[in-house]
C-alpha cells in the first residue's frame, strides 16, 4: 500500500529493479475507489517511466487521498516469475517421469468418463508418480483460464508435453500420440489447432510471449489476457501449413507417416513447432 511518495516511490523502484531482469514489457496496474487503471512500457522507454509514469502516478494518489494497492505484473494476475517454482518443479520430476506413461494413465481415465477437474487431475499425477500436489493444482490453475473448474483433453495433451523430454522426432511423434486419443491412427485440423492453440498459450504465461523469428518488438503492447488469440494465430498458421503440405489426398486427416513427413521438411512452420514442443522448462 501506498503511504507517502517517498514509500511509494521505493516499493515501485524495488519491484520494476527486481523485474526489469525479465525484460520485454512492463505493466502497471492499481486501483481507486473500486476502478482498475493499467498502463504498460517497454524496457526501451524505461527512463521516462521513472520520469512521468511513476511520480505522476504517486501524485495522483496523494493528491485524491486516495488508498492505493499498486503493483507490477501482467494484467492478467501472473506473471513469469510467479510460475518459477512450477517450472523448476516439473524440470525436476520430468527426469524420473515417463511422459508416455502419463498419456497411458490419462487416456484409460478419461475412458471411464466425467470431467477434467483438479481432482481427476492429482489423481493421473498420483498415478503417474507425481505425489507433488502443488504441481497440479498450479497447472491446473495455469490451464484453466475461464475459471469453470475443469480442462479439455486439448488442455490435457498441452500439459503433458511438458513433460516430454527427447529429441524433435520423439516429441513430435509424442505429439501425435496425444492428438491421436481415440487411438485410430490419424487426427484432423480441429484437433490439431485446439492442442498447439493450448501448448502455446501455456508457453507464453510460462515462459514469455516470443518467437524464434520475430523480434520481441513485435509482441509490445500484447497483454496475457491476449495470448490466447496470439496462441491461435500461430496455431492456425502452423496447422494451414501441415495440412497443405502433408494431407496429399486431402482426406481432411493425417497418418503419423504423413505429419513425419511434413516435420522433414524444415520449414519455417516445422521450426515454429518445434520451439513450442520445447517445454518452458527445458531450460532449467
Amino acid at each position: 500500500m501506498l503511504a507517502s511518495s517517498k514509500s511509494g516511490y521505493k516499493r515501485i523502484l524495488s519491484t520494476i529493479c527486481y523485474t526489469s531482469a525479465l525484460g520485454g514489457t512492463f505493466y502497471l496496474s492499481y486501483k481507486y475507489n473500486n476502478a482498475t487503471f493499467k498502463s504498460s512500457f517497454d524496457s526501451s522507454s524505461f527512463a521516462s517511466v521513472f520520469a512521468k509514469t511513476i511520480p505522476s502516478f504517486i501524485a495522483q494518489c496523494e493528491q485524491q487521498s486516495g488508498v492505493i494497492d499498486a503493483y507490477l505484473g501482467d494484467l492478467a494476475g501472473d506473471s513469469i516469475d510467479d510460475h518459477f517454482h512450477l517450472r523448476s518443479s516439473i524440470a525436476e520430476v520430468k527426469k524420473s517421469i515417463s511422459a508416455n506413461k502419463m498419456l497411458d494413465i490419462f487416456k484409460a481415465m478419461y475412458r471411464t468418463g466425467g470431467e477434467i477437474s483438479k481432482d481427476f487431475l492429482q489423481e493421473m499425477f498420483y498415478t503417474a508418480g507425481i505425489e507433488d500436489d502443488r504441481i497440479a493444482n498450479h497447472l491446473f490453475e495455469l490451464m484453466d483460464r475461464n475459471g469453470d473448474g475443469k480442462l479439455q483433453p486439448s488442455e490435457i495433451m498441452a500439459v503433458l508435453t511438458m513433460f516430454q523430454g527427447g529429441s524433435a522426432t520423439q516429441r513430435f511423434k509424442f505429439l501425435f500420440r496425444c492428438l491421436d486419443l481415440d487411438g485410430g491412427g490419424t487426427v484432423d485440423k480441429s484437433e490439431f489447432r485446439a492442442t498447439l492453440t493450448a501448448i502455446l498459450e501455456a508457453q507464453y504465461h510460462l515462459a514469455g510471449l516470443s518467437d524464434v523469428f520475430d523480434h520481441d518488438e513485435v509482441f509490445s503492447n500484447v497483454f496475457p489476457n491476449e495470448y490466447h488469440t496470439v496462441a491461435k494465430f500461430k496455431s492456425n498458421r502452423i496447422v494451414r501449413d501441415i495440412f497443405l503440405i502433408a494431407d496429399t489426398n486431402r482426406d481432411g486427416e493425417l497418418s503419423l507417416k504423413e505429419f513425419l513427413h511434413w516435420c522433414r521438411t524444415g520449414s519455417k512452420e516445422v521450426r515454429l513447432l518445434e520451439n513450442a514442443l520445447l517445454s518452458a522448462v527445458d531450460g532449467m
